[in-house]
């Protein structure tokens, strides 16, 4: 059986609003149950095989300023230096 990391994610945030409602009313036994549960959660996406894991991707942000200059493209040259042996270890 093959569970979803975005219905894992939904369960999880279902049990943060239980917490949320257990500290509120001051129920003990409640909050350490849905902290249990959000342990288990957790230990679930964490032993998500690596095609299961949940895929971070940062967005893209333009800077206007930077697009909107008309400035000339300069490109420069990087030499870099070659070691003197082989060896990986020669910084």
């Amino acid at each position: 059986m093959n569970i979803g990391t975005e219905t894992i994610v939904k369960k999880l945030e279902e049990k943060v609003q239980e917490i949320k409602f257990a500290l509120a009313n001051q129920e003990q036994k409640k909050l350490k149950e849905e902290l249990i549960s959000i342990k288990a959660y957790c230990d679930l996406l964490l032993e998500a095989t690596p095609e299961e894991q949940i895929s971070v991707s940062t967005p893209v942000i333009k800077n206007p300023s930077i697009e909107n200059s008309k400035q000339p493209e300069q490109k420069q040259k990087v030499q870099l230096e070659k070691p003197s042996s082989d060896s990986l270890f020669d910084f």
